[in-house]
């Protein structure tokens, strides 16, 4: 303990124990948020409107586009997957399915009829 000056000992305890945060910041939570914003990039940005496969005998990928997801219809093709698989969806998350893929996705008979 400091005699003469109590404050400069709450002072240098308050210093001490920012600089300890910022350094734990800058040498574990930097680098990870870092990664994760890189993941994100990689997984998100750019274009996200295909699809590939690798070819089981040749072994190259097989790479096409796809129809942007914010197409207005479905095919019957997606709308028997969705009834099949039946995922519990809902409007909600910056994403509005139709009333059609709704009813897919509660496994109706008719909705992808």
């Amino acid at each position: 303990r400091i005699t003469g000056l109590p404050w400069l000992s709450f002072v240098l305890k308050v210093l001490l124990v920012g600089g300890i945060v910022f350094l734990v910041y800058l040498q574990m939570l930097a680098p990870l948020f870092g990664r994760i914003a890189q993941a994100k990039d990689i997984l998100c940005d750019g274009n996200i409107e295909f699809v590939y496969s690798i070819h089981p005998v040749t072994g190259e990928v097989v790479a096409t586009k796809t129809a942007a997801m914010d197409a207005p219809s479905w095919s019957t093709q997606a709308l028997n997957v969705l009834q099949v698989a039946s995922p519990r969806i809902e409007a909600a998350y910056g994403w509005s399915p139709t009333e059609e893929q709704l009813a897919a996705s509660r496994g109706a008979p008719d909705a992808a009829a």
